[in-house]
């Protein structure tokens, strides 16, 4: 795998060869070519033209992305004391995960070891206790480069994740496992990558299955470093040739020996992973987007972001990773997996009737993500109240139509049949939203009888929550092409305050 070819660049030997290498075997890679239900997220703080060539007056061509989610030691905007700095990136941390559908509640944050004399730690997170940091994420008690779950449910992330990061999902006795291996350039040194092997064998992966997405941290290039008092890495570490590049050594203004040197982590990884645990590349993708470069158009972490000074160093806030999650199935009336297979988990904002903003879940066809995402920001901006936004699979619910309505729930996928047909309901396929239903009940007419449901229902359009003809969320969604049950007549058979769906068109 190896092939290095040298060129003179910032004063120091870069590797193109290396990258170019692993950008055309990414090409070919199973990301590619078959896609992965392991979706791997990495935060970028701002996006725009080149950190170099920004001054004060240009500070609005960049866009912010994210806030900063790492406030320790120099990170965090500057103009913050350290406990400000804590709460922004609290709030950013949540704002980021929020937008990515994620619930805070699924996420188990690595807590990298640092000490790399020491043998890999690896922890099983189905079995262990957990604290929560500052942020209220989820941490194990102890720190670890290497973390493992059977769970598909949980989402493992890193922060900060400004070293090489491998996302691992494999075949073993137990189930589909999913690993997070944290390699920092002295763990790769410290051969973490062969130590990962032997614990991968411990599980009983089938290595066939074995697929790896590899995330380089911020540098994705060759980077230098410069006066290393310590030692000489290739002495300490005499296999690491194609990770230390170019040792010099020299002598510092204190009369200290100190060592010049080049790392080329990324790549190294890349090529350990593939020798060292004998998988072809067509199993491995690695991200090569290098973020620490002033040059990149991206940047993350920096301490003075606001000011948009390009002399710091940048990594990436937070690196996840999450499983595409299925509904939970109705025992009684599973759903066909073509159905499941086009919901999607979505994160919505909105206010209680307490006045107090709640996040939820709602599962909605993948088609309609953009409009109940729209409705809801919508509602939230009009300080419409919403009682309980709910799965209908939840145990309080059951997938029970009747006890949904009852409590005024708010929900959307429920697979159920038409009455007296084999065909799903709009309902049944996540094309359908109810909201506050016990406020806007659904009312049927059946032979000059009129029956409620809920039964103690009454409609009173001067209720807050109440959707009525005129409401602006009711002209909202038939603007993006929904149908408001509110609008059908006796003469059909029933009027449904509560409902607004959308067909495939």
């Amino acid at each position: 795998m190896n092939s290095h070819e040298h060129i003179e660049q910032d004063g120091f030997e870069a590797q193109p060869m290396r990258y170019k290498m692993i950008d055309v075997l990414n090409k070919r890679s199973f990301l590619t070519n078959e896609g992965s239900s392991l979706q791997v997220l990495q935060s970028l703080h701002s996006i725009g033209p080149s950190r170099e060539v920004l001054d004060a007056d240009q500070s609005d061509e960049r866009i912010l992305v994210n806030g900063n989610m790492s406030p320790l030691n120099k990170y965090g905007p500057s103009e913050l004391s350290v406990e400000e700095r804590k709460e922004d990136a609290k709030k950013n941390v949540h704002e980021y995960l929020y937008k990515n559908d994620i619930d805070t509640d699924d996420v188990r944050l690595l807590l990298p070891e640092r000490d790399y004399d020491t043998p890999l730690t690896v922890i099983n997170l189905d079995k262990t206790t957990y604290t929560h940091d500052y942020t209220g994420l989820l941490v194990p008690g102890i720190r670890a480069d290497m973390i493992y779950t059977y769970n598909p449910d949980i989402v493992m992330a890193a922060r900060p994740a400004d070293c090489p990061i491998a996302y691992v999902t494999a075949k073993t006795p137990h189930g589909e496992v999913t690993v997070l291996l944290h390699l920092a350039t002295l763990g790769v040194a410290s051969d973490y990558v062969s130590q990962a092997k032997a614990e991968l064998d411990k599980l009983g992966v089938d290595w066939e299955s074995v697929r790896v997405q590899l995330t380089p941290g911020g540098h994705a290039e060759t980077y230098n470093y410069e006066d290393f008092p310590q030692y000489n890495p290739l002495e300490k570490f005499p296999h690491s040739e194609g990770l230390f590049l170019n040792v010099k050594e020299k002598v510092n203004k204190k009369g200290e020996t100190v060592y010049d040197y080049d790392v080329d982590v990324a790549a190294e990884v890349y090529e350990q992973i593939v020798d060292k645990w004998e998988v072809t590349p067509y199993q491995v993708f690695s991200d090569i987007t290098d973020t620490t470069s002033p040059t990149s158009g991206y940047s993350s972490n920096s301490r003075h972001f606001q000011d948009y000074e390009v002399d710091n160093d940048n990594t990436r806030d937070i690196v996840l990773a999450a499983r595409e999650k299925l509904p939970m199935q109705n025992p009684e009336k599973p759903a066909p997996l073509e159905v499941l297979a086009d919901i999607r988990s979505i994160r919505v904002k909105y206010l209680d009737f307490d006045s107090n903003e709640q996040i939820r879940t709602v599962e909605i066809h993948k088609d309609l993500v953009e409009d109940v995402k729209a409705f809801f920001e919508e509602a939230l901006e009009l300080k419409f109240p919403i009682q309980h936004v709910v799965k209908s699979s939840e145990d309080t619910y059951k997938w029970d139509d009747d006890k949904l309505m009852a409590d005024n729930a708010t929900t959307a996928f429920n697979y159920r049949l038409i009455k007296g047909t084999d065909r799903p309901s709009l309902h049944g396929l996540g094309r359908a939203l109810d909201v506050n239903d016990a406020l806007n009940p659904f009312i049927r007419y059946v032979d000059g009888e009129v029956f409620v449901d809920p039964p103690e229902a009454v409609y009173n359009p001067n209720i807050p929550g109440t959707l009525t003809a005129d409401h602006p969320l009711v002209i909202f969604m038939k603007a993006r092409g929904w149908e408001w049950g509110g609008d059908w007549l006796p003469e059909s058979g029933r009027t449904d305050y509560q409902h607004f769906q959308k067909a495939a068109s």
